[in-house]
């Protein structure tokens, strides 16, 4: 330090700095998240509004839920037969494949419209997340209440999805007896 408080100021600054940088952090992070829940009740809007196809049938909401399922699957079960970071970049891969096939999905039957498919690319991801999350909470959280919890939401949100299903057909469509169709 020198004998004019040169170096004091250098760190009293660095420290005011650090401070912004942290508020600046702390809003982009309140602000994406706010940004995706108002992008995903528009886009649930619109499906159950049938201004667009949210899901175009049963199976396009199946492959959604696998959006974060099948990467969740694939690093918890193939850490124990290849290498933490293989499973990473297999699960990556599954995620960018799954989300690119969903998002032109929804890209086919929405009329080939670009802000249709991103508002409702975004929803899907945001209910894929919320699904998945709560689905896995149910089954491996310590605690009753947490557990409690994640069940109250997903029977809160399956009737939301399935509502939001155009067409009921596909491979996990209910037959007339509420049993799932074998073909």
């Amino acid at each position: 330090m020198t004998a004019n408080g040169t170096g004091v100021n250098a760190i009293e600054n660095a420290g005011a700095t650090a401070q912004i940088l942290e508020i600046v952090h702390n809003y982009t992070f309140e602000t994406v998240g706010i940004v995706f829940l108002v992008v995903t009740v528009l886009g649930v809007y619109l499906g159950l509004a049938k201004k667009a196809v949210f899901y175009a049938d049963y199976n396009d909401l199946a492959l959604s839920a696998g959006i974060f399922a099948l990467p969740v699957l694939i690093i918890f079960l193939g850490r124990t037969f290849v290498p933490p970071a293989v499973a990473m970049w297999v699960a990556v891969i599954a995620f960018v494949v799954l989300f690119g096939y969903s998002a032109s999905t929804t890209f086919r039957t929405n009329k080939q419209s670009i802000w249709k498919t991103i508002v409702l690319s975004i929803a899907k991801l945001v209910m894929s997340f919320l699904f998945v999350f709560h689905l896995f909470s149910a089954f491996t959280s310590q605690k009753w209440r947490d557990r409690g919890g994640s069940i109250f939401f997903l029977v809160l949100l399956t009737p939301l999805l399935i509502a939001l299903v155009s067409e009921k057909k596909g491979f996990f469509a209910l037959t007339t007896r509420g049993r799932l169709r074998t073909r």
